[in-house]
C-alpha cells in the first residue's frame, strides 16, 4: 500500500545529532509514511547508528562513495512511493505534528505543490538560540505570491528541511534537483517549480 508520505534525509558524517533526527521523525503523530536514508559514504560512525533502527517505515541505502546532497536526494526520489515528498537534513528535529499539519494542508488545496514552514534555530545541545523566534513568517503564513516575488532576490525563504512537496508533479515532470548545483540547490529547484504548482509557508 502507498504511504502517504516518503521522508527523505541524506547522511554524511551526522553522528552527533544523527540519532534525535530519526527519533523526531518516528515520533511523528501523523505515522504513515515511509522513512528513506541514505548514507553518503560516511567516515564517522553514522552507518552504526542507523542500522541500529529496526524500524519497518526505515529503508535504508548506502552509497559507496561520496556523491553529495544534490545526487542523493534525486537517487531517494526515485526510490520514493509516496503521495508527498517530505525533506529532513540529518541535524535537524522535526517537530510531532509537522506531518498531520502539512498533509492536512496539502489536502486541503490541491494546487498547492510545495508547503514550507516556520525553524527555530538551536545551538548544538538542542538549545533554543536566538530567543526561539520563528524563522521568516511570523505568526502568519507566507502565500505563493509574495513567495514568488521574493524569488527576484538572493535570500531564499524557504526553508529545505521543512518542504513537503507533491510527487506526483515531479515525476510526471521529470522534475528533479540539478546535480551540477553542489550548493543552493534548493533555491535553484524551486524556481524551476514554480510553473507547476502554488507555494506557501
Amino acid at each position: 500500500m502507498q504511504p502517504t508520505i516518503s521522508v527523505l534525509m541524506s547522511v554524511y558524517n551526522s553522528s552527533s545529532y544523527l540519532s534525535e533526527t530519526i527519533d523526531s521523525v518516528l515520533a511523528q503523530k501523523f505515522t504513515d509514511f515511509e522513512f528513506l536514508i541514505v548514507d553518503d559514504a560516511s567516515s564517522d560512525n553514522s552507518r552504526e547508528i542507523l542500522q541500529k533502527y529496526a524500524d519497518p517505515r526505515i529503508r535504508l541505502f548506502f552509497n559507496t562513495e561520496n556523491r553529495g546532497l544534490t545526487a542523493s536526494l534525486n537517487f531517494l526520489i526515485e526510490k520514493a512511493s509516496g503521495k508527498y515528498l517530505a525533506r529532513i537534513d540529518s541535524d535537524d528535529i522535526a517537530m510531532p505534528e509537522r506531518f498531520a499539519k502539512q498533509v492536512a494542508m496539502m489536502e486541503h488545496d490541491s494546487e498547492l505543490l510545495l508547503l514550507g514552514a516556520n525553524c527555530v534555530f538551536v545551538n548544538e545541545k538542542s538549545e533554543l538560540i536566538h530567543g526561539g523566534a520563528p524563522f521568516i513568517a511570523g505568526e502568519k503564513d507566507l502565500d505563493d505570491e509574495f513567495l514568488r516575488w521574493s524569488f527576484l532576490f538572493p535570500e531564499n525563504l524557504i526553508v529545505h528541511s521543512s518542504v513537503m512537496l507533491r510527487s506526483e508533479i515531479l515525476l510526471e515532470n521529470g522534475l528533479r534537483y540539478d546535480e551540477s548545483q553542489k550548493y543552493a540547490q534548493d533555491i535553484e529547484f524551486w524556481r524551476r517549480l514554480a510553473p507547476y504548482g502554488k507555494f506557501r509557508i
